[in-house]
C-alpha cells in the first residue's frame, strides 16, 4: 500500500509561521489532500502536539508528535515520536536547555499554544528560534534511547543544515535524512541513508505540494494500540534509500 506522508510541518507556535496554520486546520487540509501519515514539528518545541493528537484522531490520520531541534551547531533536526506524552516530556526539557533569550513580541507576534479548537492555552517565554546547548551527537543518542525517529531536516540547504554547519553527513544512526536536491544526496553520504524530499510547511498552502510517498507494503498504519506502526514507516522508508 502507497500513502502520502507529511513528516515536517509546523504549526502556528513556531516563528514566522502562518497564523492560519492551526492542529486543527493542519489536520482538516492534511485529511482533505488524503494524506494519512503525518507528523507535527514546530521549532524547539511540541507544546501544540496534544492539540495536533486529538485533531489527527478526528480526522483519521495517523500522527507523529515531536518537534524540528536546533541543536548547539545550528543544525535543525526532526525528533518523530508515536507516543504523545514522551514527545511533549523530552521536547519540555528539550525547550529547557534553549537560552534564556525572552521572546520579543514587538519584532514577532507571541508564541502561543493552543487547545484542539484553536483557543489559546499558553505562551512560551524563550525566543523558539534559537539553538539549544546540546549537541547533535547527544541529541541523536537521547533521543533514540526514548524510541524516536532522528532525520536531519534539509541536509544539504544553505541554513540550519548538517552540509551548511558540518560541511558533511556525520556517521551516525539516523532514520532518515531530508534533502532539497535529493540527486544531489550520493557524493555527500559516507553510508546508506533513507533520503527523502524537503517537505517544510510554514503556510498552508504549502501542505499540498509538499508531501512524498511512502509505500508501507503490506503492513497496517496503526498498531493495535492506535498508534503509528514503525514496522511500516521504516518498511516505506527504507525504499527510499540511497548508497553513496
Amino acid at each position: 500500500m502507497t500513502i502520502k506522508a507529511q513528516l515536517h510541518l509546523h504549526s502556528n507556535l513556531s516563528p514566522w509561521t502562518d497564523w492560519a496554520l492551526s492542529p486543527k486546520n493542519i489536520a482538516h487540509i492534511l485529511h482533505e489532500e488524503g494524506v494519512r501519515l503525518a507528523a507535527l514539528t514546530d521549532l524547539n518545541t511540541a507544546r501544540n502536539a496534544p492539540a495536533f493528537a486529538k485533531a489527527c484522531e478526528e480526522e483519521g490520520v495517523a500522527a507523529f508528535f515531536g518537534m524540528e531541534a536546533q541543536t548547539a551547531e545550528e543544525v535543525r533536526v526532526l525528533v518523530l515520536f508515536r507516543d504523545l506524552d514522551i514527545a511533549v516530556d523530552f521536547c519540555d526539557s528539550w525547550y529547557e536547555h534553549l537560552p534564556h533569550i525572552k521572546h520579543s513580541i514587538e519584532n514577532y507576534r507571541e508564541q502561543y499554544y493552543v487547545d484542539e479548537w484553536g483557543n489559546m492555552l499558553g505562551r512560551l517565554e524563550y525566543y523558539l528560534a534559537s539553538s539549544a546547548k546540546i549537541s547533535l551527537y547527544e541529541l541523536e543518542a537521547r533521543a533514540h534511547e526514548k524510541g524516536a525517529l532522528v532525520i536531519p531536516s534539509h541536509a544539504d540547504s544553505v541554513n540550519f543544515s548538517l552540509v551548511n554547519r558540518l560541511g558533511t553527513i556525520p556517521d551516525l544512526p539516523f532514520d532518515a535524512l531530508e534533502f532539497n536536491a535529493r540527486n544531489s544526496a550520493n557524493h555527500l553520504l559516507q553510508k546508506s541513508y533513507p533520503v527523502i524530499p524537503s517537505q517544510e510547511v510554514n503556510f498552508c498552502d504549502e501542505i499540498e505540494k509538499s508531501s512524498f510517498l511512502l509505500d508501507i507494503g503490506n503492513y497496517p498504519l496503526f498498531s493495535h494500540d492506535g498508534k503509528v506502526n514503525l514496522e511500516a514507516v521504516f518498511e516505506g522508508l527504507a525504499k527510499w534509500k540511497v548508497r553513496p
